[in-house]
């Protein structure tokens, strides 16, 4: 996740992806509200969890 200063501005971010597949490809969301990149974020950490 990361936000710049104008996107902090009007309350929202931008989310990054990458997947593990060869070739690795990266992927983003731009200006994303801020309340669903918290949820986005909640939801990863826990994923992360339950699959270690």
């Amino acid at each position: 996740m990361s936000q710049s200063k104008l996107q902090r501005a009007f309350g929202v971010r931008s989310l990054g992806f990458a997947n593990r597949a060869k070739p690795v490809y990266f992927s983003s969301i731009q200006d994303v509200p801020d309340g669903m990149g918290n949820e986005f974020k909640h939801w990863f950490v826990l994923r992360k969890v339950k699959f270690e």
